[in-house]
């Protein structure tokens, strides 16, 4: 027989840290308060959890809008059936190809531009080496 550890809140009765180990008591049915404790923290974590799945589900959907796809519902948590790696199917996770793609024509769009100011500060750099030789042959 085990040791009695506590008694019962309610009836007084001894209980075991097998009895404590339940999440009521076995004599008289009352919830122990670190089950229902336990309980309320659960509930908690789920919001949070809710909470956090709500927010990667926005930066997924910006994520997607930015590169030229359409928004996709939130997947569950441990992604859908079906998807790689537990991704939601069409999910910006799902296709490293479409992922590959949308850098791709990121950086190329980044190489443009930087191509165009490259070009105009040469440019302008020229054009005002020019004007300084000429307003100096100018006074000689």
């Amino acid at each position: 027989m085990y040791e009695a550890v506590q008694k019962c809140t309610h009836c007084g009765a001894n209980l075991t840290l097998d009895d404590l180990r339940k999440p009521n008591c076995t004599y008289c049915g009352t919830v122990y308060p670190h089950h229902a404790q336990a309980a309320q923290h659960a509930a908690v974590a789920g919001q949070v959890m809710n909470q956090m799945m709500a927010q990667q589900a926005q930066i997924q959907a910006h994520w997607q809008g930015a590169y030229g796809a359409g928004p996709l519902p939130p997947a569950p948590f441990g992604g859908a059936p079906g998807g790689q790696f537990g991704a939601a199917p069409g999910g910006p996770y799902a296709d490293p190809q479409r992922i590959a793609a949308a850098h791709m024509q990121h950086v190329a769009g980044v190489a443009s531009t930087i191509k165009l100011v490259v070009i105009l500060v040469t440019v302008g750099v020229f054009l005002l080496v020019g004007v300084i030789v000429a307003v100096a042959l100018l006074r000689i």
